[in-house]
């Protein structure tokens, strides 16, 4: 896993050879020499010089000790990393430059991705199928990312629109059964609400292949 604040998911008393290397330790038993030259390989995947090993996670600016977390998740050797938000806290330019990053590893590494995040032009650029979710249920599916721009649910229409316009959609969110009695979980915040979605909860039902969408007025 690589978390969403890369100073907060290390341990500042360690310096980065001891953060790579503890998964290589525990989980391949690797120590000495063998897991100085892992450390060295991991940190020149994501772009971190070798003789940074020794530098403690103060030492980095944000988008370099992302990379160092990336490092640390690959350690494992997974077929799975799952990113929360990895972009969130860095700079524009740099999160750019994470994500180029990303798509390489996804590439070499035939590693499988789950990207979590409310931006979505990051998750066309990654993904290869995108789920939106509003209050832990499911309101739009596409299997394939070339259906991008067919999105529609009202929700993800205002996730498109505030990354044009820096919005924040962070609101906290209510239990659905608290909002809404039963009925759709975005009622209230809907500018497309009628008294069926009050009462009644839409299905994730498929429009086109490979397209669902959750709503009773889209």
């Amino acid at each position: 896993m690589v978390f969403q604040n890369s100073l907060d998911s290390v341990n500042l008393h360690m310096d980065i050879f001891h953060i790579i290397s503890e998964p290589l330790e525990n989980l391949f038993r690797m120590r000495g020499d063998a897991s100085r030259k892992e450390v060295s390989r991991l940190l020149e995947m994501v772009g971190i010089s070798p003789e940074d090993m020794y530098k403690y996670p103060q030492q980095f600016s944000g988008g370099q000790l992302q990379r160092v977390c990336i490092a640390r998740a690959l350690a494992a050797k997974p077929k799975l990393l799952l990113l929360d938000e990895p972009l969130s806290s860095l700079d524009v330019s740099v999160q750019a430059q994470v994500l180029n990053l990303l798509a390489d590893l996804k590439s070499t590494l035939d590693l499988t991705c789950i990207l979590i995040s409310h931006d979505l032009e990051a998750i066309y650029y990654l993904a290869d199928a995108l789920v939106v979710m509003y209050g832990g249920v499911i309101v739009e599916q596409i299997e394939q990312i070339e259906d991008f721009f067919k999105l529609c649910h009202p929700y993800t229409r205002r996730l498109l629109a505030a990354h044009d316009t820096a919005e924040t959609v962070r609101e906290p969110l209510p239990s659905p059964a608290q909002e809404t009695g039963g009925g759709c979980s975005y009622y209230q915040r809907c500018v497309l609400q009628t008294a069926r979605c009050q009462a009644e909860s839409p299905l994730l039902e498929e429009r086109e292949k490979g397209h669902k969408i959750a709503c009773w007025n889209v």
